[in-house]
C-alpha cells in the first residue's frame, strides 16, 4: 500500500493538504474487481436499454411511468440473475449501485 501525506507550514500550522492511497491487490481481489465491474457494466448497460425500451413505449401511452432504479433491481432480480449465475459471485450491492447510477444519468438528460 501506498501512502503519502503533504503537509504544508501556514502561518505556523501544519495543513494537511492531500492523502493519496493506491490499491496493490493480489490475484484473488483482482479477479473479484474484475467480476464486479463486469456486473457492473451489464446491470447498467441493460438498465439503459430498458429504459429506452419503456421510453419508446410511453411515446404512445403517456400513463406509462419511467422506472426507478428499485423498479430497475426488482425486475433484473426477476428476469435476468436467474439466467446470468455469475451475478451471484458479486455483492448485490453492485448492480444495485449501477442501476442506481444509471437511473440517475436518466433524471439529469
Amino acid at each position: 500500500m501506498y501512502n503519502r501525506e503533504v503537509n504544508k507550514n501556514i502561518g505556523g500550522r501544519t495543513v494537511l493538504l492531500s492523502f493519496k492511497t493506491a490499491l496493490i491487490p493480489n490475484n484473488k481481489q483482482e479477479t473479484l474487481f474484475r467480476k464486479a465491474s463486469g456486473v457492473a457494466r451489464h446491470a447498467y448497460n441493460w438498465g439503459n436499454a430498458y429504459i429506452k425500451e419503456v421510453l419508446e413505449l410511453r411515446e404512445q401511452d403517456k400513463s406509462i411511468k419511467i422506472p426507478t432504479a428499485i423498479d430497475l433491481h426488482k425486475k433484473l432480480v426477476a428476469e435476468v440473475k436467474s439466467q446470468h449465475d455469475w451475478y451471484y459471485e458479486v455483492n448485490k450491492n453492485v448492480p444495485q449501485k449501477a442501476l442506481a447510477d444509471c437511473r440517475v444519468a436518466w433524471d439529469r438528460c
